[in-house]
């Protein structure tokens, strides 16, 4: 069986399943998204897509500010503000520096 939209989560508990020419086994667990391969290797594909989309958002955050790692990692939701321009009534997201 393969995937066809591309998500282990349409593969029902204990089937297989292949990706890119290697077969693959659903564990039996319904919440996760893990796999084991044919050497019998556990894959936590749910929590390799949660650290590449917080190194992306890292990696952005990082670009478009400015900052330092270290400042990054003091930011907090507390540090954004809205700022609505007078001219056209967009609101725009500010990093303010605590």
């Amino acid at each position: 069986m393969s995937t066809p939209d591309g998500t282990i989560e349409t593969v029902s508990p204990g089937s297989t399943f292949t990706l890119n020419d290697v077969v693959y086994t659903r564990t039996k667990n319904q919440a996760t998204a893990n796999a084991r391969d044919a050497r019998g290797t556990l894959l936590r594909f749910d929590q390799a897509e949660h650290r590449a989309f917080w190194a992306w958002a890292a990696a952005k955050f990082l670009r478009h500010t400015g900052a330092r790692i270290e400042e990054m990692l003091e930011t907090s939701h507390h540090a954004l503000i809205q700022y609505r321009l007078p001219t056209t009534g967009e609101i725009v997201p500010l990093l303010q520096n605590l």
